[in-house]
Order: structure tokens, then C-alpha cells, then sequence
């Protein structure tokens, strides 16, 4: 009994051997293939048009194609985009890569093994963006020839490819027109970032009236995520058909807070929230009912220049803590970066939100003081922000000021203050800051 049990046993792992020869060997042959392959004359042909295009220091890829003629040189911008890592070879490499708990020997080991191939896949997917970037630089609406590969590559299961095979479509703008059934496709299964899809096929056909009608048609078939990204694209589409429009109201009802943001949006871009939709929603930011609150929020701060006439109210909201602080404060940034609204209503919308103890809208708003050119109303904005609660943004406030140097001699009281403040950071930034100010 035991001798038989013996004989079974061995059995299956002889079998094991016989389908591992054959692996073995194929994976061999694999390695040699990759490893030792010579590279193609259209490889060679997409670097001399990469060197020639960039030796005057610009890009001129139309010279190099008249220089070495259509029959070499479509085939080597081809060649660069349909020679990219596959699939499968990509995700072989993502788990070989994988260090999960295997020990360090074997990393090292298996680091010296897939080296090589590391350099081939790297530089194919560097091939890729050279074709890209010649396409995208220079060639745009004309590269029409590789429209086939651009289709490829938008359509492929890896998000990085996909994206840029967009941004290779994007350049062909209307010539792009055969892709709309795929990026319809696309938008309809996206499960990240669909709205690229959407906007991608806007900048195609910004008013074709079948591809609206494949907008709407599609609202009902789709997850609430990306009827959201959807939405705002409807909008600007609106403009040149007020009719898409009815399609917008109605998701302001929508359950998912996410379709109402989208809808507002849409509604923003087709210039709909107009001063006088908006007036009724004045008395909805003290209402006690929290959707009535966030709705008349966020409809004022889509709005675009409208938001201007209610900075007060947006200001009140932005300067204390609470579930409606963000959406105050996005419409008073709003109102700040466009050129539309007065100064002084835009000057007080900048001044609220370096005011607020939100140190990622009041550093953006840092940043963006440029917009009132140089002098007394950056100076102003910026000594403003050295009183702010967030430490972050006192320290940031006491470099930008530095940079000014003695421009901003009249922020040197306050910033002489801070020397006391409880963070040692910001008094580093204030001693580094005084002698480019001149103290």
C-alpha cells in the first residue's frame, strides 16, 4: 500500500516538470527576443526626426517630413505608437515588480534579471511620447495618417495610454471626428475621470447636434458619477442649444449631491444663473433648512461673475467654521480670479479668504494676488494674511513678502509682531524675511 501511495505521489509532479520544460522554453525564447532584438529602421527614422525637429531649438517636424518624405516618415510616427509595451507586458511587469513579502535576495536578483528588459520597455514607452509630443507640437490638425493608432491607443484597458491617446486625438481637433463611437464607448464604462472622455469629445464636435443627442441619450444609462462630470459639458453646449438645457433643471433634484454640483455647473457655463435666478437665492443663505443653505451656496458660487453681488453674504459664511464654509469660500475664489466683477468687490473676496482659517483656499489666494498687479493692493492683501489662525499660511504670507523686498516695507509692524509667534517655523520665515525688506 504504502509503495503504491509512493508511485502516486510522484506522478503528478513529473507532470509538473513536463509543462514547466515548455514554459521554460518559452520564456527563454521571450527573453531573447526582447533582450537582443535590433532596433527597426522606423525607430531609427522616429530619433532622426526627433533630433533634426529639435537642433534649430524648436520643434519643426513638417521640415524633417519634407527632408525625408511621407513614405519614412508617417511609418516611423506609426512605428512610435504602436510599438508601446502591451498588455500583457505591462502587467507582467507591474507583478514582477510587486515586492509583497518576497525576500531581499530575490528582489535583488530578479532586479539584475529584468533590467534590460526595464531599459527596452522604457524606451519604447519614451518612443511613444516622442510621437506624441510631434504630433501634439507640430503636426495637430495634419496627422491625420495616424489617426488609426491614435483610436488604438485612446482604447486601451491601461488609463495612462488611454489618456494619452486622447491627448494625441485632442490635436486633430474636428479630423478626430471618426473616434466620437469610441469615446461615447469609453465615457459610458469609465469608471475614473469620464469627464476626460466628455470634455474630449466636446473639444471634437462642440456642436454637432447627433453628438448632443448621444449626451442625453446616455444620462439615463449611466452611474450618478458620471451623469456629474457629464453635466458641465451639457452646459457648454447649451450656449449654441438653449434646449440641452432642459436636461439641467431638473438634475438640481437629483439625490446624489454630486448630480447637483454637476447640474449647477452646467447651468454656470451656460451662462443660465443669471443675477436675477439668483436674487431669490439671498434669503436661502440664512434659511435653517441645511440643503436650502448648500443649494443656494453652491448656485451663487457656480455662478461666475454674478457671485460678485454677494460678497457680503459669501464673506459671512467663509469666515466662520461650518458644513457651508467650503462652498462660500469657492465662490468668493471665484469672484477673485475673474476679471469681470469690480476691483473693490474682488479685492474684498481675496481679503476674506486670507482671512480664513482655510489654509488651502487662503494659499491659493496667496498665489493669486498677482492678479491685482504690483503695489499697495498685494502689499495690503498679503500683510492681512500675517494675521491669519493657520500657522502655514503666516509663514507663507511672511516669504511672499520677503520676495517683495522693500516694497513691502509697510507690512513691517505687523511682521515684527510675529518674531512671537508660538511657531518656530514662521519666526524663521520673518527673520529671513526683514533684511529683504529692508530692517
Amino acid at each position: 500500500m504504502s509503495t503504491s501511495l509512493q508511485r502516486f505521489s510522484k506522478r503528478p509532479s513529473k507532470r509538473w516538470l513536463l509543462l514547466l520544460v515548455p514554459i521554460a522554453l518559452g520564456i527563454s525564447a521571450w527573453v531573447a527576443f526582447n533582450r537582443w532584438r535590433p532596433p527597426s529602421e522606423d525607430s531609427k527614422d522616429l530619433e532622426l526626426i526627433f533630433e533634426s525637429a529639435l537642433s534649430a531649438g524648436r520643434l519643426n517636424a513638417n521640415e524633417v517630413r519634407a527632408q525625408i518624405g511621407d513614405e519614412r516618415f508617417w511609418p516611423a510616427i506609426k512605428g512610435g505608437i504602436q510599438d508601446r509595451p502591451t498588455e500583457w507586458e505591462a502587467g507582467f511587469w507591474e507583478r514582477l515588480k510587486w515586492k509583497g513579502r518576497s525576500p531581499a535576495w530575490f528582489q535583488v536578483m530578479l532586479d539584475e534579471f529584468l533590467s534590460p528588459f526595464e531599459k527596452r520597455w522604457k524606451r519604447r514607452d519614451q518612443r511613444l511620447n516622442t510621437a506624441l509630443s510631434i504630433i501634439m507640437w507640430d503636426l495637430k490638425k495634419t496627422a491625420t495618417p495616424v489617426l488609426p493608432e491614435l483610436i488604438g491607443l485612446a482604447g486601451s484597458r491601461r488609463e495612462n495610454y488611454a489618456l494619452l491617446g486622447i491627448q494625441g486625438l485632442l490635436a486633430l481637433q474636428e479630423n478626430a471626428a471618426p473616434a466620437l463611437p469610441l469615446l461615447f464607448r469609453l465615457l459610458e464604462r469609465a469608471e475614473h475621470f469620464p469627464m476626460r472622455f466628455a470634455d474630449a469629445i466636446q473639444a471634437i464636435d462642440p456642436n454637432g447636434d447627433q453628438t448632443s443627442l448621444r449626451f442625453v441619450e446616455l444620462l439615463p444609462k449611466i452611474t450618478a458619477y458620471q451623469r456629474s462630470e457629464i453635466l458641465p459639458v451639457l452646459g457648454d453646449r447649451a450656449r449654441q442649444n438653449p434646449e440641452l438645457a432642459t436636461n439641467l433643471w431638473p438634475a438640481l433634484q437629483d439625490p446624489d449631491q454630486n448630480v447637483v454640483i454637476g447640474a449647477m455647473s452646467g447651468l454656470g457655463r451656460a451662462g443660465l444663473l443669471t443675477a436675477a435666478y439668483l436674487e431669490p437665492h439671498r434669503v436661502g443663505f440664512h434659511s435653517t433648512d441645511a440643503h436650502t443653505r448648500w443649494l443656494s451656496l453652491n448656485l451663487v458660487a457656480r455662478s461666475g461673475v454674478n457671485a460678485a453681488g454677494f460678497v457680503p453674504e459669501l464673506r459671512a459664511v467663509g469666515l466662520r467654521k461650518g458644513p457651508d464654509q467650503y462652498a462660500a469660500l469657492d465662490g468668493l475664489r471665484m469672484v477673485h480670479l475673474i476679471q469681470g466683477p469690480p476691483t473693490e468687490q474682488r479685492f474684498a473676496a481675496a481679503e476674506a479668504i486670507l482671512a480664513s482659517d482655510s489654509n488651502h483656499f487662503a494659499l491659493f489666494a496667496m498665489r493669486d494676488v498677482d492678479l491685482f498687479g504690483t503695489g499697495w493692493p498685494q502689499v495690503t492683501l498679503i500683510t492681512g494674511a500675517l494675521a491669519n489662525p493657520n500657522a502655514e499660511v503666516r509663514a507663507e504670507a511672511a516669504r511672499r513678502l520677503g520676495v517683495m523686498g522693500p516694497a513691502a516695507r509697510p507690512a513691517l509692524p505687523k511682521l515684527r509682531k510675529l518674531r512671537q509667534d508660538p511657531e518656530q517655523f514662521v519666526r524663521d520665515a520673518v527673520e529671513l524675511a526683514l533684511p529683504k525688506i529692508g530692517e
